[in-house]
């Protein structure tokens, strides 16, 4: 971990091959690969990463200055849009896995990835989705809380991704799985609703059918320690690459924390 600080990212790509005409993905891949070279961001995680998505990533990494992790991965096994979670970061990792949810089979697209790094862990995820599933992402947070999350109380860790659960509603809130001791840095140093779905402004979210009101989904939370604390939180993504194109159905979070 970077001395004095870190930042990191989390944005649901929407890397789904349906739709592909009006949803332009190649177009939203050159906004990403962009994105990350002019910002330059310690930790990058992301979710709905397909083929697509990850071989263009795999062959721009190190010209970005990232490294790609999962660095292999077997689409070969899966069904053609079959996506997974996948993450940049400025640092090699200690050690890397990257599991799907056990109540789950693998085309199903529910999985997280735990990287650890020297004092640092971070879980990216991507929980089930639909309001009808709340329990089976109680069960899956309670899984990555009791299986995956170094038993060290010293020890940093971030859970960030799509929790596909509005983290603004307290009835449905990730937080009651993880426990008091876990906090949301949006709901710490945010301001404003920090939506990150927006069907009446965000046309793709309305092309993949979704037509749910505004909700902040996606989010970085933090256990907490003496040590890390969020210092500034934004949202980003929420601008038309052109007339009706945004760069994914989610808008992205972005946090720099002091260490």
């Amino acid at each position: 971990m970077e001395k004095g600080g870190f930042e990191i990212a989390t944005f649901n790509i929407c890397g789904v091959l349906k739709h592909q005409e009006e949803s332009k993905l190649n177009v939203r891949i050159e906004w990403l690969k962009k994105y990350l070279l002019s910002q330059q961001i310690d930790f990058f995680a992301l979710q709905e990463v397909s083929f697509e998505v990850w071989k263009e990533l795999k062959n721009s990494a190190e010209l970005l200055g990232y490294q790609l992790y999962p660095e292999k991965y077997n689409w070969s096994d899966h069904v053609e849009d079959h996506v997974i979670v996948c993450f940049l970061s400025k640092s090699k990792t200690e050690d890397i896995k990257l599991e799907f949810f056990p109540q789950h089979s693998k085309n199903l697209d529910y999985c997280f990835l735990s990287m650890k790094f020297v004092d640092l862990q971070i879980i990216n995820i991507h929980l089930n989705s639909g309001v009808e599933n709340t329990y089976l992402r109680e069960r899956q947070l309670q899984y990555i809380k009791s299986r995956v999350i170094r038993k060290i109380d010293e020890n940093n860790v971030i859970i960030l991704g799509d929790f596909n659960s509005d983290l603004n509603h307290s009835s449905d809130s990730c937080l009651k799985m993880l426990g008091e001791e876990w906090l949301d840095a949006w709901n710490e140093i945010g301001v404003g609703n920090g939506f990150t779905q927006d069907p009446e402004k965000n046309y793709l979210r309305k092309l993949f059918g979704h037509s749910k009101g505004k909700r902040r989904v996606d989010g970085i939370l933090y256990r907490q320690n003496n040590y890390l604390r969020p210092k500034k939180i934004e949202i980003f993504g929420c601008e038309q690459i052109k007339e009706k194109l945004y760069p994914s159905d989610h808008y992205g979070v972005k946090c720099t924390f002091s260490a």
